[in-house]
């Protein structure tokens, strides 16, 4: 699901490590000491670590905890990567201080339960990192049919390509 928004965000999907630095991304890898759901490098320099947390009504204290739980540098292919933290959410419940605490450790977190929330993480992607995306400047009533044709055009397949089936089993 992650990589089929970043890549109709005009993302490309690579391998570890990146020939690239820029506008691509890889999914489930550990750089430093926690294994992060995706990365995405938006520019030279500039990265980002997504942690995916569906925790329901359950302990608020576990997503705060991915809040914090990247470094904020990282290397990557002999370069220096200042790195940004994103939590996607199912959902965050009234008065758990979630938002507040994100912005105080300079990560963002999105929730899935919101309309259109790749919206929300393009809009992220442009005020933090300056990256424009077509999505953008699409009126709020043509966003079902924008989105659809971005999504159509994504292949699911190629994300789990090389998945075994006890690699499934052990997650």
């Amino acid at each position: 699901m992650l990589g089929s928004v970043l890549v109709a965000l005009g993302f490309e999907q690579t391998g570890y490590p990146p020939k690239k630095t820029s506008k691509v991304f890889w999914l489930s890898s550990k750089i430093g000491e926690r294994e992060a759901d995706a990365t995405l490098l938006v520019a030279p320099g500039q990265a980002i670590r997504f942690d995916l947390g569906f925790i329901g009504r359950g302990n608020p204290e576990i997503t705060k905890d991915k809040v914090s739980r990247f470094e904020r540098d990282m290397e990557i292919n002999k370069r220096q990567f200042h790195s940004a933290t994103c939590i996607i959410v199912d959902w965050v419940g009234e008065g758990s201080g979630l938002e507040a605490h994100a912005k105080r450790a300079n990560a963002k977190v999105i929730q899935m339960s919101m309309s259109y929330w790749p919206i929300e993480l393009a809009k992220w992607l442009s005020d933090k990192f300056n990256h424009k995306s077509d999505v953008l400047h699409c009126p709020t009533m043509d966003l079902p049919a924008f989105l659809t044709k971005r999504l159509d055009s994504v292949s699911f397949e190629h994300f789990i390509r090389g998945v075994t089936v006890s690699e499934v089993e052990e997650d």
